[in-house]
Parts: structure tokens; sequence; C-alpha cells
């Protein structure tokens, strides 16, 4: 059904031939449409790893054609249509996973301010022309004990929901303060607010029930708000909606204030990071699809590529190549990320790692790696996310891999 619909669509092809002229529509309808139904018979059948991989190709392939389309060309919409739908795709993928790992991700003490930089990129994204993202976050560090994973999970969450409720040229205000809270006592309190439509109190009474949904059958799961909902419970937090309608809504997190050092942050003061000035990439990721859009992203950001399918290979393209930085995928066949990166830095001390997956912290804690994934760029990714991450892993101190 998807394949048909995808290419009953099909009107103006993505690529331009030496006279500006668009062709090759059906090649790339086809390819599109492909992707789109391998993705939903992997997630119907609860592998959603595989639809990460699908869905980080779909993402910057439309990304792709996109910057060939004229402003004015008929097909537009149409990409459009498809990078909205891979973003929703995108936000559901995440949520199946929170729900079938078979352990929650370790907390860490982490700075929610660092978080909320280095995640505004893909918040800008997910808004997309519908509204503006704006940053009022504390002067000190606000540390509190939660999993990464689980923050961004909640951000992004809140996000879409307030695209979903905003008109063109609306504003997602994310604010952080340190509070003194009556249950608490010293707490960071997260607000998340937005001028969308709101709810009537009735509706805003069930909003954060499993499955409880406002939105068109199709657009919308109710289960972001749950899933927030129980991650801040967890955390000895608590969490509020205060909306009206034609008034926006206002959600506030309560968290306890951790005294504990914060874990290293890819902190993002920019949120269009600097391309590359010529750095060498190693890229490892053995899935072609992912590795050819890899390939793309970075060279048009200015870097310099050499890839690999396998751990192996890429040892042997390290010991060639003066590699800046190595960006791999954590699940490989025969050795896994987390090896790799070993034996990379026992073979070129001080290099950089950034690693990238869609299990995050479960396979790098296997690997003997800390459980935070700071470090880490999370699939599916936009090339916004990636070229925050590169940009960000290359200006830090290289990430310490401990011996076995």
């Amino acid at each position: 059904m998807m394949s048909s619909l995808l290419l009953v669509r099909s009107r103006s092809p993505p690529s331009s031939s030496k006279s500006g002229q668009i062709k090759n529509t059906c090649l790339w309808r086809r390819q599109v449409a492909t992707a789109f139904t391998s993705l939903y018979y992997t997630t119907q059948a609860w592998r959603p790893l595989r639809s990460e991989n699908l869905l980080s190709i779909i993402l910057n392939s439309v990304h792709f054609v996109l910057q060939e389309l004229r402003p004015d060309d008929p097909s537009r919409a149409d990409a459009e249509q498809i990078q909205a739908a891979t973003r929703r795709a995108t936000a559901l993928t995440r949520q199946l996973l929170t729900f079938s790992r078979g352990a929650e991700p370790a907390a860490v003490s982490l700075d929610i301010n660092g978080v909320v930089r280095d995640l505004a990129p893909l918040l800008v994204g997910t808004l997309g022309e519908v509204g503006h993202l704006e940053l009022d976050l504390a002067v000190m560090p606000c540390r509190v004990k939660l999993a990464r994973d689980n923050l961004e999970q909640i951000l992004v969450n809140l996000a879409v929901n307030a695209r979903d409720a905003m008109a063109p040229g609306g504003h997602l205000v994310i604010r952080s303060r340190h509070v003194t809270d009556a249950s608490l006592e010293r707490a960071v309190q997260l607000t998340v607010r937005d001028d969308g439509a709101g709810m009537a109190a009735e509706v805003a009474a069930h909003a954060f029930e499993p499955f409880f949904t406002t939105k068109p059958p199709g657009q919308g799961t109710g289960l972001g708000l749950a899933i927030a909902y129980g991650i801040v419970r967890k955390a000895g937090g608590r969490i509020t909606l205060q909306s009206s309608p034609g008034e926006g809504s206002t959600f506030t997190i309560w968290l306890p204030e951790s005294d504990s050092p914060s874990q290293p942050s890819l902190e993002l003061i920019d949120v269009n990071p600097p391309g590359g000035a010529g750095e060498l990439i190693l890229v490892v990721e053995d899935d072609d699809g992912v590795r050819a859009v890899l390939e793309r992203l970075l060279h048009e950001l200015g870097y310099r590529v050499v890839a690999s399918a396998d751990a192996d290979q890429a040892l042997v393209l390290l010991a060639r190549h003066p590699v800046d930085l190595l960006l791999t995928d954590v699940i490989l066949p025969r050795r896994a990320g987390p090896e790799l990166a070993r034996l990379a830095q026992a073979l070129r001390p001080g290099l950089r790692v950034l690693f990238m997956s869609g299990y995050t912290a479960g396979e790098l804690a296997r690997g003997g790696l800390a459980s935070d994934d700071g470090w880490l760029l999370h699939k599916p990714f936009n090339h916004q996310e990636l070229a925050s991450k590169v940009s960000a892993a290359l200006a830090a101190p290289p990430l310490a891999v401990p011996a076995d």
C-alpha cells in the first residue's frame, strides 16, 4: 500500500540535468517507496534498530532532494510531506525503543543546559518552518541525575507536541532554573512552553494517560507524554501541565538537583554549527545506505572521508591515513564499535571517537564504556545532528576508551 501511494503521487524528478531540468522521478519515487515499505514490515516485526537505519537514509535522502528542487517546483510539496512523515516515524521509533529495551539506561549526573544545547539542532528540525526555538537557560549548570537518553526523549516528545499545536510563526521556549521546592528542597526546574492552540481543562486532565491523544488517526500514538511522566516520576521528580484554549501549553518539570559533577557533554552553543576545515573522518558503518549518506553529508560539510564496512578494514585504513575522528557504529560484524575504538586509540593515541547507534547506553556499557551517551550520534539522525556532533567531537578532548 505504501508503495502505491507514493508512486501515484509522483510528478517531477528530484535530480537536475546540466540544463537545470529535473529528471529521474520514477527511480527516486521507487527508492523512497521501497524504503518505506521495508520500514513498515520491519517495525511490524519489532526490529526498531533496522528501522532507524532506514529512517536515517530516508530523512537525509529527502534533504538531498530538497536541496535540488526549486522553491516553486511542484514536487517540493511531495518531498516536504515525506520529510514530515519521516520525522513523525522517527519520534515513534524512539518511543518503541523506549518500551522495547530490556533494561533502562543508567542514570548519571548531567547538566540539563548542556543536553538542551546539544539537542537544539534536532529540535529546530522537528519544529520545521512552523515554529522558532528559544533557549532561556540558567547561567550555572543545572545538574540532575537522569539518563541522557531519557531527557532527550522528553524534550523531543514535547517539541513534537508543540509543533503539532502551533500555527506557522509560533514559538517554543525552553527555560531552566535553580529553585527551592517544598518537596524536593534544592531542585532544577525545566519549563517547556509553546504558544499553540492549547487545550481545555477536561482534555489536559488526561494528557499523561497512555494512548490518550487528540490528534487525528495516524498522527499521534498517545505515548509521548506518558513516557515523559514515567521518566520524571522514576527520577524522583514531578511534571505538570498548564493549558487553556488559545493560550498555548506550559509543561513544568521539577527534578532533584545533583551534587555530583556532570558527565562530559558535547555542548553546542551554535544551533547551526560550522562545517569542517578538511579534517579526515573515518566512517565505519556496515549498512551500505547509511554509509553512503554519511559520506555525502560529511563531504558537503567540508570534511574528507574514508569509509569502511567493518572494523578490520577500518584498522587498515587507520594505519594508512592521518585520521582526525573515528565515527563508528556501535554494532558491527565480528568486532563491535567499542572494541574497534580501543584498538584504534592504541594504534593512534589521542584519536577522537564518536559512536552512532539506535541502541545506546546498554551497548556502550557492555563494551566497557560509561553508560552516559553524550558521545553518541543517535539514529535516526539528520544533517544538523551529524554536523553538531562531529563539530563538537573534534573540538572536545578525546573520549577515553578503557582497555579490556
